[in-house]
Order: C-alpha cells, then sequence, then structure tokens
C-alpha cells in the first residue's frame, strides 16, 4: 500500500495538470466577450489557473507575441503566401502612454474598450453589421497602438468621428494606480484603410 503522503502528492499533480474547475467556463466566455478567441482565452485561464479576467488577461497581453505569431501561422494559406489586401477590417486600440500604466491595468483598460465599441457597432448593425461580419469572419483583427496623452487620443477621436468611423473612448473609475476619470483607451473601428488615415503611422505597444 502506497503512503497516504504519496497520494496527496499525486492528487495534487493530478490537479495541476487539469484545466481550472469551477468558474473557469464561465472566465472563458467572459474572456471572448472581450474579443480573445476561445482557444487562447482557455490557454490562459488553464495556464494561469486564474479565476479573475485580470490575471488571465496580464498573461494574454504578456504573451501576446507569442500567441499573434501562432495566430497569423493557423490563418495562413495553403502555400503560406498572405494575400495583399485580404483583411477588410479591423479594430485598434490606442493607449494613453502618458498614464504610465502597468500591464495587467492597460490589459484590463482595452478590454473595456474593446467591450465597448463592440456593444455600440452591435447597438447599430444597420449602419455597422455588415462590416462588422465580415471583421468577425475575417479573424477580428485587432491592435494595440501607443498613444502620447490625453490631448493625442482626443484628436485622434475628433479625426474618427470625422471620418464617420466608430470610436470609443474610455475614462477610468479611479480604483487602482490612476486618478478617476482619466482617459485611458481610445478604441477605433472601420475598413483598414480607413482606419490607418488615422493611426497607421502610430507604433506597436
Amino acid at each position: 500500500m502506497e503512503p497516504a503522503g504519496e497520494s496527496a502528492a499525486e492528487a495534487g499533480e493530478a490537479a495541476e495538470a487539469s484545466p481550472p474547475s469551477g468558474e473557469t467556463p464561465e472566465l472563458v466566455k467572459t474572456l471572448m466577450t472581450m474579443g480573445i478567441e476561445k482557444e487562447l482565452a482557455m490557454q490562459a485561464v488553464w495556464v494561469t489557473g486564474s479565476t479573475t479576467v485580470d490575471a488571465a488577461l496580464t498573461w494574454i497581453f504578456e504573451n501576446r507575441e507569442e500567441t499573434a505569431e501562432v495566430g497569423e501561422q493557423e490563418r495562413l494559406p495553403p502555400d503560406g503566401a498572405l494575400v495583399e489586401g485580404e483583411n477588410v477590417a479591423k479594430m485598434v486600440f490606442v493607449v494613453n502612454m502618458d498614464l504610465n500604466m502597468g500591464v495587467g491595468k492597460v490589459a484590463a483598460q482595452v478590454a473595456h474598450a474593446a467591450v465597448g465599441l463592440h456593444k455600440f457597432l452591435l447597438q447599430n448593425q444597420e449602419v455597422y453589421g455588415h462590416l462588422l461580419l465580415l471583421w468577425d469572419a475575417d479573424g477580428e483583427t485587432k491592435v494595440v497602438l501607443k498613444g502620447d496623452n490625453v490631448t493625442f487620443l482626443e484628436d485622434l477621436r475628433r479625426k474618427s468621428e470625422a471620418a464617420s468611423l466608430p470610436c470609443y473612448m474610455v475614462s477610468d473609475a479611479g480604483r487602482t494606480q490612476i486618478p478617476a476619470g482619466s482617459t485611458t483607451v481610445l478604441a477605433v473601428f472601420g475598413r483598414v484603410s480607413e482606419v490607418d488615415e488615422i493611426t497607421g503611422k502610430l507604433k506597436l505597444l
């Protein structure tokens, strides 16, 4: 008969090797509503063993380069060649770098922007429904960019509105890291060529 200690250890190892239970399915669904692909959401929850959205988002953003490369490889055509102009639409997020937010904070704010803008698009499907469907079918391209400060973000919003591009600005509640009412992220959605006219020269975060 094996010692009880060894059995407990084996049970612990088995628990670590399995996806987290309990709140995990609901957490994965929550991440998916923020624009995170199901496979990536499941991986983030599994790897971190987290039960909070912020913890999972932090992992995703800290590993975004690696996961983005994998995603791009999966979307390559059979011959490995990318078709020019393949992406029809995209959603970009311009982060207020003047606030010096931590990785987790940035992740949460970008998530707020994604959810807010997506809700607006769904509420106005008679205008944006067709483009939203094309974006969804094309893999829901999302890009996070650097913005200098709140004045810079407000200027981009004015340009986006002038170009009839839907946008969403996030103002933080100020519970952690930054003052209440701080403008953290601007989200913009539209055809790739039109969005690039507004944000095409900005650097990736």
